[in-house]
């Protein structure tokens, strides 16, 4: 049996994708292309994910809505590991930080 450990991490990227996911039919598959991952005080953070990687983040689809989100946004997500290949986020802590893709 596997214990199940609380984790957190913060990651801040800009948004590569959206895509819905058939199996998680209350979930978007986000995909980011990671800036930063942070730990949060007090938890482990078990991603294992840093600038340069891509990171795909199940969030709820009325937090997506609700927060605009679209590809090209620098966002903030607190996330944590819910499984071998599932990372999802805390539906209160996803911010979009800046709107669209950077100026090239």
């Amino acid at each position: 049996m596997v214990a199940i450990v609380e984790n957190w991490a913060i990651v801040t990227g800009r948004v590569g994708e959206i895509v819905t996911v058939p199996e998680y039919r209350d979930f978007c598959a986000v995909a980011l292309d990671v800036e930063e991952v942070s730990g949060v005080e007090g938890y482990p953070n078990l991603l294992h994910a840093g600038p340069g990687s891509r990171l795909t983040v199940l969030v709820r689809r009325d937090v997506v809505r609700r927060e605009r989100m679209t590809t090209g946004d620098r966002v903030s997500v607190r996330t944590r590991r819910g499984g071998k290949d599932r990372v999802f986020a805390h539906p209160e802590e996803v911010a979009v930080l800046e709107r669209g893709a950077p100026d090239r």
